[in-house]
């Protein structure tokens, strides 16, 4: 009898079988590890010397501050939805550079409106196109939103300065986001919608 062709063939199983049960296990793992890595409360376990962010997002209808209590998650704008290859690699070197500024960075020098002013390359437009498809055709608008989705629609793939949704919409996903980083740094001035009265 030939035991070499029944230790080949055994082997071979053995391989195969391994390289099933690892491959299950990298993606149902590795599925679990980015969902728990997209969840906000995770966002903000990093981010909680980000009290600015924090604070502003609880505040806007981004963060569930509307009739429905629907949530966008941190993820859906701060992270690319064009493809899995590009989401999965930002999501890497994001995390390694948000956990050396965490380390690294003092929250109290860290200057937040100029970081607001990099704000279109960290807002992906496909995170919010995955749910304001219908920008040009929806009807509640106003007439100068409808004239601004028209210039971005034209824009937005222009080669030089495109327009991106974070060029008009400074403070979306963190309503007041301006007045409390003001207030951060200066004494209290109350609401600033009373001053518009």
């Amino acid at each position: 009898m030939n035991f070499d062709f029944l230790k080949s063939k055994k082997v071979l199983l053995t391989v195969a079988g391994a390289s099933i049960v690892l491959g299950l296990i990298f993606t149902f793992g590795g599925h679990a590890a980015i969902k728990a890595t997209s969840d906000d409360k995770f966002c903000v376990s990093c981010h909680s010397w980000m009290d600015p962010m924090g604070e502003s997002y609880s505040h806007d209808i981004h963060g569930g501050n509307n009739p429905h209590g629907i949530k966008t998650k941190c993820v859906s704008c701060h992270l690319p939805h064009d493809s899995l290859a590009n989401y999965l690699f930002k999501k890497g070197v994001n995390g390694i550079v948000e956990v050396t500024s965490v380390i690294i960075n003092d929250p109290k020098e860290m200057d937040w409106q100029a970081h607001r002013e990099k704000r279109e390359s960290y807002v992906f437009d496909s995170g919010c196109l995955s749910c304001h498809s219908n920008i040009e055709k929806t009807q509640s608008q106003s007439q100068a939103a409808s004239r601004m989705h028209t210039l971005y629609t034209k824009y937005k793939d222009a080669d030089k300065d495109p327009l991106k949704c974070a060029s008009c919409h400074k403070n979306v996903g963190h309503k007041k986001l301006s007045k409390i980083l003001y207030d951060r740094t200066h004494e209290p001035v109350g609401e600033w919608e009373d001053d518009i009265k």
